[in-house]
């Protein structure tokens, strides 16, 4: 059974494969489109058609006028930039699959129908061929086969947890679910919308704007929040020193968040797990956030993958769609 695994989120699309070695493949692509206009008859190897629609994908869309650049900080926007990304991945990645495997973060779940109809209406594919799955949840099969890497599956005993708290800290959404007995409990599973990582590039569009007087796009701002650097007509600002603070005053606010939602739940259970991109950030900053950390709980209380934390979804989207096919 070949499953080919997507995750479109917010930030950026990843990708997981086994070859045809067996070997796990991790790919990642910066989640932007730009939608052109006015194109004129020329060589441009940059365009993506889909459905008729000229597009810039990637890092490429930066090069276009934030006006052209397409809005994902909604479900909206989030659907209709889908199966553009999705028909570009399958052409890269061939046609040779039974499954593939698409997500949709618990803050988004009443669309799940919906959102699943149009993906393959759009790309004029049998619905039979995805199969969607809940964010979030779907890493708790990656944290019970791999652990904290998903490279190794001897790692998985690195999690000895009975019951913990987990939460997938995506660009857009954080998702929450709590593990008991190594199940997935049916109650304390909930996805926070515009509770991720966006937050801290919200943050930084103000800031440039009080400093430049300029506007940049949300996704520029997101790769700036990477980089640490904004350029402008050639000139460069080291933003780094801002970007650290805005990401402690957020982590700050989402261990609130914690207490606030969970605060019951971590007085039971063993650990709390973060993962999804948000685990990156968080690992960086390790050591100026433990005081306030500790404030909480002992920082030694969490767990964090040691790498790849931000595929933890896209894995455990291939090893749930295994088990529901051989089920079958």
């Amino acid at each position: 059974m070949k499953i080919l695994a997507i995750d479109t989120g917010f930030s950026s699309c990843k990708v997981y494969y086994v070859n045809e070695q067996g070997i796990p493949q991790f790919d990642k692509y910066a989640s932007i489109i730009g939608k052109l206009e006015n194109v004129v008859e020329v060589n441009d190897e940059n365009m993506f058609f889909f459905n008729g629609t000229p597009y810039y994908l990637f890092e490429t869309a930066l090069r276009l006028p934030n006006k052209q650049i397409l809005d994902m900080s909604s479900y909206a926007g989030l659907r209709e930039a889908a199966p553009v990304f999705l028909s570009y991945l399958l052409k890269k990645y061939g046609a040779g699959f039974d499954k593939i495997v698409i997500g949709l973060s618990l803050a988004m779940v009443d669309q799940a129908e919906d959102f699943l109809e149009y993906v393959s209406s759009q790309l004029m594919m049998d619905k039979d061929m995805f199969m969607l799955l809940p964010q979030g949840t779907s890493s708790k099969a990656c944290i019970t086969t791999y652990g904290l890497d998903p490279r190794d599956s001897t790692r998985r005993n690195d999690v000895q947890s009975r019951a913990y708290l987990a939460c997938n800290i995506g660009s857009n959404t954080a998702d929450f679910f709590t593990v008991i007995n190594n199940t997935t409990s049916s109650q304390a599973t909930r996805g926070f919308e515009n509770a991720g990582l966006v937050q801290v590039a919200y943050n930084l569009i103000d800031k440039i704007r009080k400093d430049t007087g300029k506007e940049i796009n949300l996704q520029k701002a997101k790769t700036i929040v990477d980089t640490g650097i904004y350029t402008s007509r050639g000139r460069s600002v080291d933003y780094s020193a801002t970007i650290k603070t805005l990401t402690l005053e957020y982590f700050a606010r989402f261990f609130d968040l914690i207490e606030q939602n969970f605060g019951e739940q971590l007085e039971i259970m063993d650990n709390l797990f973060i993962c999804g991109g948000g685990a990156v950030l968080l690992k960086k900053y390790l050591h100026e956030l433990t005081p306030m950390i500790e404030k909480h709980f002992p920082v030694d209380y969490l767990l964090l993958p040691n790498d790849l934390a931000e595929f933890y979804d896209v894995v455990g989207y291939a090893i749930l769609a295994e088990k529901i096919l051989n089920r079958r």
